[in-house]
């Protein structure tokens, strides 16, 4: 009886030293886990430079055992996210099938990349026979930058010409720190056409990127229209953004010349050089008849003049 005991007391204390499961006389020895059984930052994205507060649930998952002196840690090893303050907590024991919530204010740098992030909460503790346990258990946070999207100064002709081809070019700049994917031009104004969107693609984060849509203006079509140039594009998310400008011009009739049109005018410039020739002849012959009579007139005051120098 007295070794029975002795053995009993020996093997009770094996156990409280280590966390292996031993079986005593058939009765299994099992380790109380901790696990966490749900988390929620309360928005679906954490914005860098914002404080978000994650609540964490620790569920002891024992029926039979209790645990204390129970030490919570947060790590998000990249160092993205960081607990504002130490990101530990101490409780002092968490009962049979009990629940805990752990409330710590978290937060992303500025430069933090948009993508899912996996962060660790680390859990020691001792059951209720003094065994100490560590188990780990992962959480996912995502950080979403904040995207902008910027555009140069648009200058868009302020008259077309019908059935004309005209070069149109936007300048797109990605003034924030995260990706922009699937810039799309889309055209939407009566009267012209530029046969599909331009697709601008991905622009990064400080990069300007140029659209050129070549416009078919409609030979049908005359007066001032109006319409909107839409910019779509979306963040590394897939969510999905847009930008309307409104645009308007005024398109002018073209004006051809045709061969019939052509003929009458050069008659007319035919026959204004013909007048001009008539009437060079008519001043020349005024001018000649003008000589004729300063001539004669020249000679009988000279005739006359010898005949009175002939009298004397």
């Amino acid at each position: 009886m007295r070794k029975a005991i002795l053995l009993l007391i020996n093997v009770l204390i094996i156990l409280s030293m280590n966390s292996t499961v031993f079986a005593l006389e058939g009765v299994p020895y099992s380790i109380p886990k901790l696990m966490v059984e749900e988390y929620d930052t309360g928005s679906e994205y954490i914005i860098p430079g914002e404080t978000k507060t994650l609540s964490v649930i620790i569920k002891n998952s024992s029926s039979k055992k209790a645990i204390k002196n129970v030490k919570l840690s947060f790590l998000e090893e990249s160092e993205q996210i960081l607990p504002k303050d130490i990101g530990t907590q101490f409780v002092k024991s968490i009962g049979k099938s009990g629940q805990y919530e752990w409330r710590l204010d978290i937060f992303a740098i500025k430069t933090a990349e948009s993508r899912p992030y996996t962060a660790v909460i680390n859990m020691e503790y001792e059951d209720s026979n003094g065994v100490s346990v560590t188990m780990t258990d992962t959480v996912y946070l995502y950080v979403h930058q904040t995207v902008r999207l910027e555009y140069e100064k648009i200058d868009f002709p302020p008259r077309l010409t019908q059935a004309d081809s005209v070069p149109f070019s936007v300048k797109l700049m990605n003034m924030g720190k995260g990706n922009i994917l699937n810039a799309l031009l889309t055209y939407d104004i009566p009267g012209l056409n530029n046969g599909s969107s331009v697709l601008v693609g991905t622009i990064l984060p400080g990069e300007t990127k140029t659209g050129t849509a070549n416009f078919r203006v409609d030979k049908d079509v005359v007066g001032e229209v109006a319409g909107n140039l839409i910019i779509s594009y979306e963040d590394e998310y897939g969510e999905s953004y847009k930008k309307e400008i409104p645009l308007n011009t005024v398109i002018e009739e073209k004006v051809t010349v045709s061969s019939e049109s052509e003929a009458p005018t050069q008659a007319e410039a035919s026959k204004g050089e013909n007048n001009l020739w008539i009437i060079y002849v008519a001043v020349g012959v005024i001018v000649a008849l003008i000589s004729v009579v300063f001539i004669v007139k020249y000679i009988k005051q000279r005739n006359q003049m010898k005949a009175d120098e002939m009298r004397l």
